[in-house]
């Protein structure tokens, strides 16, 4: 038995100095120096109100009660009764875990138990609890998850006095010692209450309106067809909720819990708080829950009708405009809840800290009952916290450790963090950036846009209706154009096809761009073109601007730096970028037309008076505030303003003088001065910059990648600005839109759709085909076109053009003529996670990029000439790790696509492709994003049988330019070129195999320590994509690539490759003796290979 105080005093002192929290309260703040946190709702109010003091009360009390001796209450449908206050002893509860006759409830403030009261984290709500209000009702059947509760009494299950477990010895499904004997239900939300819905396959409801998801209670007036399926047996689960169709009810919204410590504490112990409460297992706020509902037949006949709408061959019974409304409210509102899911809220100390200039490394822990891995991922944006400063940071690399407990990260700081804060010293807590830019629908949008706007009558299109046909315009089909560099460029016939469609107001144009195509240099000719028409009428009209927007920041510089070109037109470019997200981009990723550059150009000017060709605004004065503050807090001294600006800075007060002005002043008076014309930005800066209100009149919108775009985020554009002309520039072959694989059926088909590719192959709008291409060596060009274009791509440029890498660099390269090499590498990859590395191919990359940047005769290519490919963000993250530090770009196929480099190498990384990888798509950009040449890393024996990928090694082979990775790697080798025909085919294999039929006595066996990629990887992130026959075949026999046991011809290279393979072996396993335990020596060898 544990001790038991014979006191109250005694008591309440021994929890005060047994509880780990005691220590940050013992100082009491005064109202300055007190957290303070907004609160908007009756329950925050009164969780705040809440002190340290009142937690100790309560614990101190239950060492004087003893066993529940509450009756079970008999269970009454009534309604439950709440109260906004509760005084005197109490503790607050919320309710996590709904069972049959009882619920579990955890506490809402970490004081209460500290680490020592395990038995009060958790407890137990059943028939005998009686809820204030309801003294002779069961107040099971009336909670719902999230619900919280004031609980004032509590009584033992047991007669016997335990010892109290530790905190971590407990989970909700550890027997509770405590039975809630009296409690009050605090204030719910009653607030939209009424929902629409639809479920996901694992029963999540997507409500209309809103990106959080909601869990339903299955008890509800059923649709027909259901009732008969489950009374013929022929639906095994008795669920009354079905996929792709529509339901009504009433919902229940929980109380998102802020802060789980009480808020009674000076502010500067609000990290060390955080640091001591992170080491508690984390239970996610709950859901809401929908608590009563019906199948609704009208909406599912809206649902299924969707993009049909307004066909004229389709009978409704309510209007045409409301199905489209329900259509493109509910896909928004399934992809945003689905991806919203991914967010983690909670907040980690960081660890094994070291700080690299802007690269801070960093370890945060990998709890095994919520895991951060798979949760904290490349890009995402996180704020690292300390005691008197926090910063911004973007994800890099993400690197699960070898014993799975933690997550090692590389995030690149912003460019203002000072040098002497290495993040060591104190406490710094990282969090995730919760996205705010949500995109929203108004009920009736469709409804309220002109019949005769441009929006509406593509949306119209998109939902059925007539097709935009090319006759009913004007196009200039004669015309040819110029971009205005000096010299100037003419475009080519397929270019000044679109740019003439742009420019005869046609609703939406297609510009089907394939890879290299001059797509960036075609729409910012057509912008200018439309510029230049604009200042036609700009005279006494309003001010006509454009939009570029981008799938990613990487296009959105290859539009800047084409329009850094422009030398003959007066235009003004604007990337719009966020200052907090601007300062993490990497040097590459910022322009001199990015927003806080130009920011910074226009304050100036305006408050030193020496603005050139400035246009009188009639600032209003808090703008005007807001220049001073910026400039003489961020840019210059005050010694420097003059005329007004001094002014408005003298009747300052000198808190206004230190205090940050207001993002929003800042970016409404930079739109005022400025002016822009042609503003560029990305998808996912677009609701920040709506949300400004700093647009005036768009004339044009012009969206590059368009084969990414949602289709929720494109009727969203056309809904704001609806009397715009539109034009969707991208590439069906390649990557389409990202889709969570939870999101399917009807939610998937209207919130993501792939509307390019549907838009294109049902001809629903005039459509101009970019053929040439300037970008990759033609027969590159030659090989992607046979195999995804039908043939129609013709080569921009000749093959002298893009060969000069090959002709300098005979010494590797075995065939000018062919700009593929094929490197076979039989060592498998690794889990890493949920995604796969390979330490072998890491380490063989690095020594081929040593050999490609060596100097030859003159010639040495660059590092930022070299780009590396894997198809894992693992070996994405540890590739990225390697070349640290060098102008070499890594990363996964997403995110090049848009990109390109002299010479690219692809890592296969894994020791069979998976179905991902096969993804025509996928293998699309992965092969068209070099310039010169394409280096394949790859298990040759794998890849031969692979769809696509046998096209590339066949054609390889056939061009001498296949050879074993040991060969090219080798340095002590006289000669890196393989014989002719080292690699025999014998004939035993077929072109005509595809995807399904891969011969399983090729798979890798689990004796040879290969490893496939698992199912839960998938770099598109949910993309489902039909695989298809190769269409492309070899002139020679219909044979296969042998392995390192055939004999080829050549005795002598049989002998060098058996000792270059013997020796390579050597290498891997001294290197690589086991790749799960022994990073730091891989690291060793990594910064060795650097050096060398």
């Amino acid at each position: 038995m544990a001790w038991q105080p014979n006191n109250d005093i005694s008591t309440f002192k021994w929890e005060l100095n047994q509880n780990i929290y005691s220590r940050f309260y013992l100082e009491i703040p005064t109202k300055e120096d007190r957290y303070h946190r907004k609160t908007d709702t009756d329950i925050q109010d009164e969780l705040r109100r809440y002190t340290h003091y009142d937690g100790i009360c309560f614990a101190a009390e239950t060492w004087r009660w003893g066993q529940n001796t509450n009756p079970p209450l008999p269970r009454r449908n009534i309604e439950v009764p709440t109260s906004k206050t509760v005084e005197g002893v109490r503790a607050y509860y919320r309710v996590l875990v709904q069972e049959e006759n009882k619920y579990i409830l955890i506490a809402c403030h970490a004081n209460l138990h500290g680490f020592h009261r395990g038995d009060l984290r958790f407890v137990e709500v059943n028939d005998g609890t009686i809820l204030s209000g309801m003294p002779k009702s069961s107040v099971i059947g009336t909670l719902f998850p999230g619900d919280v509760v004031a609980v004032t009494k509590m009584g033992r299950k047991s007669k016997t006095v335990t010892i109290p477990p530790p905190v971590l010895n407990v989970n909700p499904e550890t027997d509770c010692t405590w039975e809630v004997q009296h409690m009050t239900l605090l204030p719910r939300n009653e607030e939209n209450r009424k929902v629409n819905f639809a479920v996901l396959e694992s029963g999540v409801a997507i409500v209309e309106g809103r990106v959080e998801a909601m869990n339903v209670i299955e008890d509800c007036e059923s649709p027909p067809s259901s009732v008969d399926k489950i009374n013929s047996g022929d639906v095994e689960d008795e669920t009354l909720l079905e996929v792709d169709r529509m339901y009504t009810g009433f919902g229940f919204t929980p109380e998102k819990m802020k802060v789980n410590f009480t808020e009674d504490f000076h502010r500067k112990y609000l990290l060390p708080l955080t640091d001591v409460t992170s080491r508690l297992p984390f239970y996610p706020n709950s859901l809401g829950t929908i608590y009563t509902y019906s199948f609704s037949e009208n909406q599912s006949q809206q649902f299924e009708i969707g993009v049909r709408a307004f066909n004229p061959d389709v009978f409704l019974n309510g209007t045409r405009e409301e199905v489209v409304e329900k259509c493109v409210m509910m896909g928004a509102a399934g992809a945003q809840t689905v991806s919203n899911g991914r967010f983690d809220g909670r907040g980690f100390p960081i660890r094994e800290v070291k700080r690299d200039d802007l690269i801070l490394h960093f370890s945060i822990a990998n709890p095994i009952d919520r895991p951060t891995e798979g949760r904290w991922n490349t890009n995402n944006r996180i704020v690292i916290d300390g005691r008197y400063a926090s910063y911004d940071a973007i994800i890099e690399t993400v690197v699960l450790a070898t014993n799975r407990k933690s997550i090692q990260i590389a995030a690149r700081l912003p460019k203002d963090c000072p040098s002497h804060i290495d993040f060591r010293a104190g406490v710094w807590i990282v969090h995730q950036r919760e996205c705010t830019g949500q995109v929203r629908f108004d009920r009736g949008f469709f409804k309220k846009m002109h019949e005769a706007s441009n929006g509406r009558k593509v949306i119209e299109t998109l939902y059925g209706g007539r097709e935009i046909d090319i006759e009913d315009y004007q196009v200039r089909e004669d015309a040819i154009f110029t971009f205005p560099s000096v010299p100037e460029i003419v475009l080519n016939e397929y270019q000044n096809q679109y740019v003439s469609m742009i420019l005869a107001d046609v609703p939406l144009v297609l510009g089907n761009s394939p890879f290299g195509c001059g797509k960036s240099m075609t729409i910012v000719t057509a912008a200018i073109e439309v510029h230049k028409r604009n200042n036609i009428y700009r005279k006494n009209a309003h001010h006509r601007q454009q939009l570029l927007v981008t799938q990613t920041n990487n296009a959105c510089v290859s539009l800047i730096e084409i329009a850094r070109k422009v030398e003959t037109v007066h235009v003004k470019f604007l990337r719009y970028v966020s200052e907090s997200n601007w300062k993490t981009l990497p040097e590459p990723s910022r322009t001199v037309f990015d927003l806080p550059v130009l920011m910074r150009k226009v304050f100036i000017e305006w408050a030193t008076n020496t603005m050139d060709g400035y246009i009188d605004q009639s600032l209003p004065v808090e703008m005007k505030n807001a220049i001073v503050r910026k400039v003489t807090q961020n840019y210059r001294s005050p010694e420097y303003l003059v005329g007004e600006a001094k002014r408005l800075y003298e009747n300052l007060t000198d808190s206004h003088k230190v205090t940050e002005p207001s993002p929003r002043n800042l970016r409404s008076a930079f739109f005022m001065l400025y002016q822009p014309d042609i503003i560029v930005t990305t998808a996912d800066s677009l609701p920040s910059l709506l949300h400004c209100n700093c647009l005036k009149f768009i004339a044009n919108v012009q969206i590059d990648e368009a084969s990414q775009l949602p289709e929720y985020t494109l009727i969203y554009l056309l809904q704001c600005f609806p009397h715009a002309g539109f034009g969707l520039v991208g590439d069906i072959k390649q990557l389409p839109p990202h889709c969570e694989k939870e999101l399917k059926g009807y939610l998937k088909e209207y919130g993501i759709g792939n509307t390019m590719e549907r838009a294109l192959t049902n001809e629903m709008f005039p459509q101009s085909a970019l053929r040439y291409v300037y970008r990759c060596h033609p027969v590159t060009t030659n090989i992607l076109s046979d195999l995804f274009y039908d043939g129609s791509l013709i080569s921009g440029v000749a093959e002298n053009d893009r060969n000069e890498f090959m002709r300098m660099r005979t010494d590797i390269w075995p065939n000018q003529k062919f700009p593929i090499m094929v490197l076979d590498h039989e060592q498998s990859g690794y889990r890493m996670g949920t995604s796969v590395a390979n330490v072998s191919e890491k380490l063989n990359v690095l020594k081929i990029v040593r050999i490609l940047t060596r100097e030859l005769n003159g010639y040495a290519l660059r590092d930022s000439d070299i780009g590396v490919i894997s198809f894992y963000r693992a070996q994405a993250s540890l590739l990225t790790e390697a070349f640290r530090g060098t102008n070499v770009k890594c990363g996964t196929v997403d995110a090049f696509q848009g990109t390109e480099r002299e010479v690219m190498i692809v890592c296969c990384t894994n020791g069979k492709p998976s179905d991902f990888m096969k993804s025509p798509h996928r293998f699309n950009v992965a092969m068209s994003r070099a310039r010169q040449a394409t280096i394949v890393i790859g298990n040759v024996a794998n890849l031969i049988n692979a769809i696509y990928w046998k096209t590339i090694v066949k054609r390889a082979r056939k061009n001498d330019c296949l050879m074993n990775i040991s060969r090219f790697v080798d340095e002590d080798a006289s000669d890196c070129i393989p014989p002719k025909n080292y690699y025999e085919i014998p004939p035993d294999s077929s072109d005509d195999d595809d995807d399904s039929s891969d011969d399983d006595d090729n798979s890798p066996k689990d004796d040879e320590k290969t490893f496939n990629a698992p199912e839960v990887e998938n770099e598109s992130r949910g993309n489902t994509e039909t695989q298809e026959d190769d269409t492309v075949e070899d002139d020679e026999d219909e044979q296969s690539i042998v392995n390192e046991n055939s004999d080829p011809k050549s005795k002598s290279a049989k002998r060098r490759d058996r000792r270059f393979r013997a020796k390579q072996r050597q290498m891997e396993q001294d290197l690589v003796d086991d790749q799960h335990d022994n990073d730091s020596k891989c690291d060793r060898q990594v910064r060795g290979a650097r050096r060398g």
